[in-house]
C-alpha cells in the first residue's frame, strides 16, 4: 500500500479503508505494525473507536466480562494485552481496576498511552515468537485484550506464554488460576490463515490436558461494524 494513503488522516477516517487496510487476513506482523503506527500518528485511532459501541463493541463486550470477573478490584494485577492508546485501560479504571499494566509493541501507542496516567507500568514489546515475555511466572491475576487477535497480530504461539504469566489461585483447596478474557472478530478464527485449524484446536488440547478451563465463549454483535465478535474467558488451572 503506498504509504501516502497511509499518511492521510482522511483516509483513517473511513471504515471500509480502515477495514481494508488493518483486516486484511493476510497481514503480516511487520505490515500491521507500520500500519498501526500509521493510524495512531495521524490521531485517527482513538476517535475511531473511542465511546463508539456500535462501530466497535469489543471494548463493551470487555467490560462486560471484566465488571463481575474478579470481585476484589482494588487489589487485582491485570495486564492489558496490546494495550494501544490506553482505551482498555480507561475502562478498567471505570470498573475500579487500578493496578493494571499494559503491553504493547508500538511505541507511537504507548505514548500515548503512557499520557493518560493510568497504568502502573508498559511493556515496549509483543508477545509470541521464540522469546518468552520479560515477565515472571505467576504475575497476574487477569490478562485481557480487545481487538487483538486480527491479521498480523498475537500469534497463536502467545497463548501458552499467556497462561504462564497467570497466578496460582487456591479457593477451598481447589487449585485454580487466574482468567484470560479475549474479546475478537468471531470469523477470523477460521479466515486468518495463522489462526484457522490452529487457535481453538490449540485452547482445546489445553482444556483436554486439564491446563486451562473454558469459563465463557459468548458470541455478541459489532465487535466492528457488522461482523461478530466473540468473549472467550479461559481459567488457568493447576
Amino acid at each position: 500500500m503506498q504509504s501516502d494513503k497511509l499518511d492521510s488522516p482522511e483516509q483513517w477516517a473511513s471504515h471500509d479503508f480502515i477495514e481494508k487496510t488493518m483486516f486484511d487476513t493476510n497481514l503480516t506482523y511487520e505490515e500491521s505494525q507500520l500500519r498501526y503506527s500509521h493510524w495512531v500518528t495521524k490521531g485517527c485511532y482513538d476517535k475511531t473507536f473511542a465511546n463508539k459501541p456500535t462501530v466497535y463493541a469489543g471494548p463493551n463486550a470487555l467490560r462486560e466480562g471484566m465488571k463481575d470477573l474478579i470481585a476484589d478490584k482494588s487489589s487485582a494485577r491485570v495486564l492489558d494485552i496490546g494495550c494501544r492508546t490506553g482505551l482498555t485501560g480507561e475502562i478498567l479504571l471505570e470498573l475500579g481496576y487500578t493496578n493494571f499494566d499494559g503491553l504493547d509493541p508500538s511505541k507511537e501507542s504507548l505514548k500515548i498511552a503512557r499520557e493518560k496516567g493510568i497504568f502502573q507500568n508498559l511493556y515496549d514489546c509483543a508477545m509470541g515468537g521464540d522469546t518468552p515475555v520479560d515477565i515472571p511466572d505467576n504475575t497476574y491475576d487477569a490478562l485481557c485484550m480487545s481487538g487483538v487477535c486480527a491479521p498480523g497480530q498475537l500469534p497463536v504461539s502467545a497463548l501458552p506464554e499467556l497462561f504462564r504469566i497467570l497466578k496460582p489461585v487456591t479457593i477451598f483447596s481447589e487449585k485454580l488460576g487466574g482468567y484470560l478474557l479475549n474479546c475478537m472478530r468471531e470469523a477470523f478464527l477460521e479466515t486468518v490463515p495463522a489462526y484457522a485449524n490452529r487457535f481453538v484446536p490449540l485452547l482445546e488440547t489445553m482444556e483436554k490436558e486439564g491446563k486451562i478451563h473454558q469459563v465463557e465463549w459468548k458470541i455478541y454483535p459489532h465487535h466492528y461494524m457488522d461482523r461478530e465478535g466473540v468473549r472467550m474467558i479461559y481459567q488457568k488451572l493447576y
